[in-house]
């Protein structure tokens, strides 16, 4: 197939023979250091008492991270910064339970936010991995083309020199066929 004969030639593979490779698990690099950017944060929250009282803020700063983070690199860096802020949420404590509040709606209203930090980092990241993968997808097919397009031009060049040559042959000829039908005649 000319798809090989393609590769072959430039050295790469044709989109139909990757389209079955799975996206890397492991977030990028810039994103771990924004996660440990977010870790730096929680921890100075939880060990520095002057810090400001994060919890009390509405929406909770710790969804920034969540949805950056998802935003930006996909599913596992989502969960992993929705992880982050759950722990950083445990470190500093959950909200106290209000005067009569019961047991269960003091629970849905603590685990409200950490459970929505999941979702979301569930959701938004499995579109980001969507729009990364269809991305990778494109970028395939251009170097397919790209490979296609310097193979076609290899050969037209070949076809060329082919050309010149074979009319180099017919000129350098004593007599051609043409003549001797004529001189028959």
């Amino acid at each position: 197939p000319p798809t090989e004969s393609v590769a072959r030639m430039t050295g790469k593979r044709s989109a139909s023979l990757t389209t079955n490779e799975a996206l890397p698990v492991l977030p990028p690099r810039f994103a771990l250091f924004e996660l440990g950017v977010f870790l730096f944060i929680i921890l100075v929250e939880w060990l520095w008492a002057p810090f400001p009282d994060l919890s009390k803020m509405n929406p909770h700063p710790y969804w920034v991270a969540v949805l950056l983070l998802s935003l930006q690199y996909g599913t596992v860096s989502g969960l992993l910064a929705a992880v982050l802020a759950i722990a950083g949420t445990l470190l500093t404590g959950l909200p106290e339970p209000d005067i009569g509040e019961s047991y269960f709606a003091h629970l849905i209203r603590a685990w409200a936010q950490p459970v929505l930090w999941l979702v979301m980092a569930l959701l938004l990241g499995s579109f980001r991995m969507r729009q990364i993968e269809a991305r990778e997808d494109l970028l395939r097919e251009v170097d397919d083309l790209q490979a296609r397009s310097v193979a076609l031009v290899d050969h037209a060049g070949h076809l060329k020199q082919r050309c010149d040559a074979l009319e180099r042959q017919l000129a350098g000829r004593e007599r051609s066929d043409a003549a001797g039908v004529l001189d028959a005649l």
